[in-house]
């Protein structure tokens, strides 16, 4: 895209395009190393008996099913 020794508008272009696309890949890179595992700052932790509490909450499990998963947690008991 040489025109007697000159880059055209076009090459101009090209050489911009280019080198926005090589910093956003760098940014992307730098963005992706630096953030860590632990992003779940703003997420409280939740308990075994907190999230069957929740999941009673919401129908997800019946009160016999709820009581019976509410003594495997107490008790230590593994399921099958």
């Amino acid at each position: 895209m040489m025109y007697y020794g000159y880059m055209t508008t076009g090459g101009w272009v090209m050489m911009g395009a280019g080198i926005l696309i090589f910093l956003l890949i760098i940014g992307l890179i730098i963005s992706w190393l630096s953030s860590s595992p632990d992003d779940d700052k703003g997420k409280p932790v939740l308990t075994a008996h907190e999230t069957l509490d929740r999941r009673l909450a919401s129908g997800e499990l019946g009160v016999e099913e709820y009581e019976q998963l509410l003594a495997k947690i107490e008790g230590g008991e593994k399921g099958p």
